[in-house]
This record gives structure tokens, C-alpha cells and sequence, in this order.
């Protein structure tokens, strides 16, 4: 495969970005290794240090927005980073760019509703919106981690809502 076809196959907008991956200079993202293995015809194999994780869609980093549910196959992930019914969804926004970029791919453990403080998590509103937040305390907040200032902090007792997990991975345990 060329590099321009390896360039459209993965969404990458430059030729001197597969000559960066190529040479090491430039690591490769989850979504974008997705991408390399599809269209290279590889399957990740599941293994002692490694688990499958379903992608089951998208999720809003941003405004609350409604679920896309997409299942788009399966990532794979180093063994022990979330639990037996952990999934990954692509995040679609710039509220959280600082700690996840627009179009990347977090593991979300929907067991693991404890709020820690530094955390992310999954949250739902009422009417089934959905986005990646980071919780704060002292004031119990969910907060954006941006470099968009549009974007804005709410208190836990401002809104109702659902917490439907942390995010365990991005690429790297969070």
C-alpha cells in the first residue's frame, strides 16, 4: 500500500504524517490504529495481555448530545483496564481537548460510578443526552478540560443526571 493510500485509508490530512508514524517519530492513535488494521486486512488478536472492548458509538464532548449508537467493531486494550462489561465509544467535540481530542476513542467502565476527583465520566441527561466531563470537588462539579472557553462548569446539584461510568482508557489508563 502507498502512503497516499495509507494516508486517505486512515483520515490523516498529510503524507508526512504516515512518513512520521513510519519512522517513529509520530505514535499512532487508537482510532487511527483501527483504521491501519482495517485497511491493511489485519485483525488485532485478543491475548494474555490484552482484552477486546466493544465500540458501541458516539458521545458528545461538548454540549450534551444525543447518543449515536454505532457499534463499530472492537478496540484492544491492555487486560485489567476496566471491567468485564467496559465499552468504548469515539468522542465527537472539543470540551474535553486538552485530555481527549475530537474523533479519539475512550473505554468507558459502566460499573465504576464512584466519583473521584481528576476523574472523567460518561453522563447522561434526561432526555438520553450524552458527554465526557471531569469531576471536581469543593465546589461537586463536572468540568470541561478545554481550550475552547465557551465551554463551561456545572455543579452536580445543577442538573440531573446519570453517571453511566469512568472512562478507564484513551490510549492510556486515565
Amino acid at each position: 500500500m502507498s502512503r497516499d493510500a495509507l494516508r486517505d485509508a486512515v483520515g490523516l490530512t498529510h503524507v508526512s504524517a504516515v512518513s512520521k508514524i513510519l519512522s517513529g517519530e509520530r505514535q499512532i492513535k487508537v482510532h487511527e490504529a483501527a483504521r491501519i488494521y482495517d485497511a491493511l486486512g489485519l485483525v488485532a488478536i485478543e491475548g494474555a495481555q490484552t482484552t477486546a472492548v466493544p465500540i458501541i458509538g458516539l458521545t458528545a464532548a461538548g454540549n450534551w448530545r444525543e447518543a449515536v449508537e454505532l457499534p463499530l467493531g472492537r478496540i484492544i486494550i491492555p487486560s485489567g483496564v476496566g471491567g468485564h462489561r467496559s465499552f468504548a465509544v469515539e468522542v465527537k467535540g472539543d470540551s474535553m481537548d486538552k485530555l481527549i481530542n475530537d474523533g479519539g476513542w475512550v473505554v468507558i467502565d459502566p460499573d465504576d460510578h464512584v466519583l473521584i476527583p481528576g476523574k472523567s465520566y460518561l453522563l447522561q441527561n434526561d432526555e438520553f443526552g450524552v458527554t465526557v466531563k471531569r469531576y471536581q470537588k469543593l465546589p461537586a462539579r463536572f468540568e470541561p478540560v478545554s481550550s475552547n472557553p465557551d465551554h463551561k462548569s456545572f455543579e452536580v446539584s445543577e442538573l440531573r443526571f446519570h453517571i453511566l461510568g469512568r472512562v478507564v482508557w484513551k490510549g492510556e489508563r486515565m
